[in-house]
């Protein structure tokens, strides 16, 4: 049943917490497998 609704909870969490300009990484639930920050020059 969760399948189902998954493809809409992603564009959801990519709209309001992986923003393009801004990533909101201290509040992602799925901070642990994403590798934006590998890609952050310092």
């Amino acid at each position: 049943v969760w399948k189902k609704g998954a493809h809409h909870w992603l564009i959801l969490h990519g709209r309001y917490v992986c923003k393009a300009r801004k990533p909101d990484c201290g509040s992602c639930s799925i901070a642990a497998l994403c590798l934006f920050k590998d890609k952050v020059f310092t």
